[in-house]
């Protein structure tokens, strides 16, 4: 855990009074600056600036074969192009909640294992009404054969995993590892006994602050917003697990768990046998006016590699997926209606990926629903 980034539990000395004056920290700093700027010139034409040189660059390299002088200045264009692309825009409309923008108070050291919020109420937990359990038949997975050709898909089978509990954070920073910090969940009945991680955790970490073109700002302990999910194996997957002859779905979930770290250390999401992916479907999209370059990747998975970490643990394994390492047009995307989430109705799904015939039928891992969670509700505690 990054410094100055532990939790703040109900009834700490050390979280902020309300309308306590706020700390001249560097993020207070920093957002107060780019509330009070406006925008360069040069940034409101960067991007549209950049397309016309790109495609001033294509006519005239077909116009003039022995052009070397033109497409020198070219490049050099381009090249300031990209610069001032890269320029991240003040964050005057990325301001976060006024909880983030409070003083932040000296660093709580990691609790010990006894000590520890159960799961479901780090931090305060989540309200009840924020969340509920998933249906994955209602999501479509890859099935053979030849799915490279072909490409079928039909709905799931019922999911390996139950959500069981899920905690909602604001946080200054990443929170690298959930499962580290409360006490992990009791597997559901005959869901401990066999080749499969009787817990699973899923920690999707969402930025709130306006995404980079090129490069990046992130300082560590810029706002973020983590939806960290527990789920529990079902005894019917940990039974068919232990026959001689289980689903392809399961076989992979079987290889997953066998190839995990050792309990206590981390692996990149390149490193795992087989990528995770998301399938996230808003239940309300036709009430909800998103411009169509969004709402056409409803439903669509999104292949979790760099951007996920897999933790294991005695009893567990923890998939943290930060969304900041995801494309800049996928997190430009998800800036776009960060403010409209709370008018989201949510049913995601976690799935690992098959792709030879020997892999399919893909089976949903877990699934769940969020309705209308809002990451500004006060009910929502914060780290520090």
């Amino acid at each position: 855990m990054q410094p100055g980034c532990s939790p703040i539990y109900p009834g700490s000395p050390q979280r902020p009074k309300p309308g306590a004056a706020s700390a001249s920290s560097s993020l207070v700093a920093s957002l107060e600056d780019g509330a009070a700027a406006p925008r360069s010139l040069a940034g409101r034409l960067a991007t549209p600036l950049l397309l016309a040189l790109l495609n001033l660059s294509w006519l005239l390299c077909r116009a003039a074969p022995e052009g070397m002088p033109v497409l020198v200045a070219l490049l050099l264009a381009n090249a300031f192009a990209l610069y001032l692309l890269r320029t991240p825009a003040p964050r005057a409309a990325a301001r976060p909640p006024a909880v983030l923008l409070a003083a932040r108070p000296a660093p709580i050291p990691l609790l010990p294992a006894s000590e520890r919020p159960p799961a479901g109420s780090l931090a305060g937990g989540c309200p009840a009404e924020f969340w509920r359990h998933g249906d994955a038949t209602a999501f479509k997975v890859r099935t053979g054969p030849e799915y490279k050709r072909q490409g079928l898909k039909a709905p799931s089978k019922p999911a390996m995993y139950e959500l069981i509990t899920v905690d909602l954070v604001r946080l200054n920073g990443k929170l690298a590892s959930a499962a580290r910090h409360v006490k992990m969940p009791s597997p559901l009945e005959g869901g401990a006994d066999g080749p499969l991680s009787p817990i699973l955790v899923i920690n999707l970490q969402m930025p709130l602050t306006a995404p980079a073109a090129f490069g990046g700002d992130d300082t560590g302990t810029d706002p973020t917003f983590s939806i960290i999910a527990y789920f529990g194996c079902s005894a019917a997957a940990q039974a068919e697990a232990r026959s001689s002859t289980p689903s392809a779905a399961v076989r992979l979930m079987m290889e997953y768990c066998a190839k995990a770290p050792p309990p206590g250390q981390s692996a990149s999401g390149t490193e795992t046998p087989y990528p995770f992916k998301i399938i996230a479907m808003l239940e309300n999209i036709e009430e909800l006016g998103l411009p169509s370059h969004i709402a056409r990747f409803n439903g669509k998975p999104a292949l979790i590699r760099k951007s996920g970490t897999l933790h294991a643990g005695e009893g567990y394994l923890e998939l943290a997926v930060d969304i900041s390492k995801f494309s800049y047009f996928a997190r430009r995307g998800l800036w776009s209606i960060l403010d409209r989430i709370k008018n989201f109705s949510i049913h995601a799904a976690f799935v690992l990926e098959g792709t030879a015939d020997d892999e399919l039928p893909e089976c949903i891992l877990g699934a769940g629903r969020w309705p209308f969670a809002d990451y500004a509700d006060p009910r929502i505690k914060g780290f520090a």
